[in-house]
C-alpha cells in the first residue's frame, strides 16, 4: 500500500498501544465514559504518516485528579 512501516513503534510504545486498545474499546454509560479512538489515532498517525504525537500513558487517564498535569513527564 506504499507505507514503510517496521515494528520499532511497537515495541516501543507497547504498552501505549495495549491501553488504547482498551480505551478504544471501553465504555461505561453509568459513569458517562464513552469510547475513545483518539489514542489509536494518533499511534497510526505516528506509524503510517510519520507524525510525532504523543504516546503517553498518562494522557489516557479517565477523571484524572484535579491538579493532574498529564503532559507533565514527572
Amino acid at each position: 500500500m506504499g507505507y514503510d512501516v517496521t515494528s520499532d513503534l511497537f515495541k516501543d510504545h507497547f504498552w501505549y498501544f495495549r491501553n488504547a486498545l482498551v480505551r478504544a474499546n471501553y465504555k461505561n454509560v453509568r459513569l458517562g465514559i464513552d469510547y475513545d479512538i483518539s489514542f489509536l489515532e494518533n499511534f497510526f498517525r505516528n506509524l503510517l504518516l510519520d507524525e510525532q504525537n504523543e504516546l503517553k500513558n498518562r494522557s489516557m487517564l479517565i477523571n484524572a485528579p484535579e491538579g493532574w498535569n498529564a503532559t507533565d513527564d514527572k
